[in-house]
């Protein structure tokens, strides 16, 4: 490593006495221009780094690069090269500039210069460019990688009309504003897969006939769906947001509750119990609807993070039930009768002696088979 050269300030101060006031204030003004370009660089990447974090889209996030880059760089031709998602390939989307339609297509993760990038994830200054790698017009170019956490995105691409435009400065504030663009960018994908989530979520739980509520880890409705809404009689935005206990206030008349005590009882003893297991009963409204429901606790990183709970009505069930009661009361009963008097005619013909006189004896058989004839014919129907 080369010795740093100190010059004494007395040195320094010979050779501003030597230049001539013409000279001195051409010096000051460059030192100033140059001073001014810096601040206003700063300035750009400050305000980059803010209006990225406004917008969480892909999208807008690229619309924020093709507005604020133009303060930070001297550019005719911008672009980003996305990498596919097997980090096989890549394909280049203009973001200001004419989108040439030869420029379009899929490329092998190594072909040009914005290949040689990718592959060896170093930013790349091209003096003048090959025929194959420029945009129509252009002859220099300014290559940096876009990567975040050890995440491969893609290129962010300046280019210039002229040969030999970009200097090594040039190349530390693009590599600087690369870094938050990707940061940016793989932000944005992070929120569009969580949001995908949740999209998917929702209509899973929009497309069940179930009422299902989402607790977080306050114990406050996160997610609360058609049926469930249906159920308590809320709108969706007046429930979200609110303590879970707030459903203990839900009337199906001015004195009754919708919900039975005893089921929040056991919801509540659900939740605060260590370690949470999952719970499931059954509960009758005060509108005479029957509901099974289930209580799951959601975890996260292995430490409770909320609760899922599901009401299922149950009412068609328990009323098939009681039908099925019924009817086996019903038939029962008019079972009963035919089949006394078969065990009642039998049992007297088996008593000793003449206990039976026989000429009542055929009368008895008589009614005795008429009844065994009516218990076959009731099975029979």
């Amino acid at each position: 490593m080369p010795r740093r050269i100190v010059r004494p300030i007395s040195s320094l101060e010979n050779q501003l006495h030597e230049l001539d006031s013409a000279a001195l204030a051409q010096q000051v003004r460059s030192l100033l221009v140059e001073a001014q370009a810096l601040s206003a660089r700063l300035a750009a990447l400050n305000e980059v780094t803010l209006a990225m974090q406004s917008d969480l889209s892909f999208e807008g996030v690229l619309q924020v690069v093709t507005r604020e880059a133009r303060w930070l760089l001297d550019f005719q031709y911008c672009s980003v090269a996305l990498s596919s998602s097997d980090g096989a390939s890549y394909q280049e989307v203009a973001l200001l500039g004419e989108q040439d339609d030869a420029r379009r297509r899929v490329y092998a993760r190594e072909a040009g210069a914005i290949g040689q990038s990718l592959v060896n994830g170093h930013a790349l200054i091209v003096h003048e460019l090959s025929k194959a790698d420029a945009p129509a017009g252009m002859r220099s170019a300014l290559i940096v990688p876009l990567r975040n956490g050890g995440s491969d995105i893609g290129t962010l691409n300046f280019y210039a009309n002229r040969p030999r435009h970009y200097t090594q400065a040039d190349l530390r504030f693009a590599s600087t504003f690369a870094g938050q663009v990707a940061a940016a960018l793989q932000n944005s994908r992070m929120f569009a897969s969580v949001q995908q989530a949740r999209n998917d979520l929702r209509t899973v739980l929009e497309s069940i006939s179930d009422a299902v509520l989402v607790i977080d880890a306050d114990a406050r409705v996160r997610l609360i769906n058609r049926s469930a809404q249906r159920m308590f009689s809320v709108p969706e935005k007046g429930i979200v947001g609110r303590p879970a206990l707030w459903f203990r206030r839900v009337r199906y008349t001015r004195e009754r509750r919708l919900i039975p005590a005893e089921t929040f009882r056991e919801l509540v003893q659900a939740w605060q119990a260590q370690p949470r297991v999952a719970r499931t009963g059954i509960c009758q409204l005060a509108d005479g609807r029957h509901f099974e429901w289930a209580y799951a606790p959601l975890r996260g990183l292995g430490v409770a993070a909320g609760a899922v709970v599901s009401f299922r009505d149950i009412s068609a069930r328990v009323e098939l039930e009681q039908m099925r009661d019924d009817m086996l009361h019903m038939l029962v009963h008019d079972l009963r009768t035919p089949l006394t008097g078969v065990i009642m005619g039998i049992d007297m013909l088996m008593m000793p002696g003449d206990f039976v006189p026989p000429d009542e004896r055929q009368a008895l058989l008589a009614q005795t088979y008429r009844a065994a004839e009516s218990l076959l014919e009731q099975l029979n129907t």
